[in-house]
């Protein structure tokens, strides 16, 4: 928004990093349907590693298990495939197709998931093996072991 843009420019001004403020038009996304700005979200980007893939397209049409018609398009294809950069997944447009990836809120970690999570598998852990530790501390001497190690009869 305009009064975080200021906050931004006040807070860079104070520490000296600011040399100047000057006009400047310049073309602002808007949404088709209501006209407000879209702003860029910058995220974490994923992508697919295809150079595997090409390597094996290359080896399909090498060996002969596919072919061109007309075969001048061979030299397209290989200029195409030996070239080819890794695919980008997580185009970062609202209307893009989810990944399936959570980040916690408490932790930072990381979960690839079919459903959303109810709970963080790492913080849940965390906090049950405090909650045993604490537990142990407090009550193990009332344990028939010690505590540290669990006897088999």
């Amino acid at each position: 928004t305009m009064d975080d843009d200021l906050d931004q420019l006040v807070y860079l001004d104070k520490l000296g990093y600011l040399e100047k403020v000057e006009p400047h038009m310049h073309s602002v996304g808007t949404c088709y349907r209501c006209h407000t700005v879209v702003e860029p979200n910058v995220s974490n980007q994923w992508f697919v590693k295809v150079e595997p893939l090409a390597k094996e397209a290359i080896e399909a049409v090498e060996d002969g298990r596919i072919r061109f018609v007309p075969k001048q398009w061979e030299n397209t294809y290989f200029d195409w495939m030996r070239n080819i950069r890794d695919w980008c997944i997580s185009r970062q447009i609202w209307w893009g197709h989810r990944i399936p990836a959570w980040t916690c809120r408490e932790c930072g970690d990381l979960m690839v998931l079919r459903d959303d999570p109810k709970k963080c598998v790492k913080c849940w852990i965390k906090k049950a093996m405090f909650s045993i530790h604490g537990f142990l501390r407090h009550f193990g001497h009332f344990l028939p072991w010690d505590g540290q190690t669990i006897h088999r009869s």
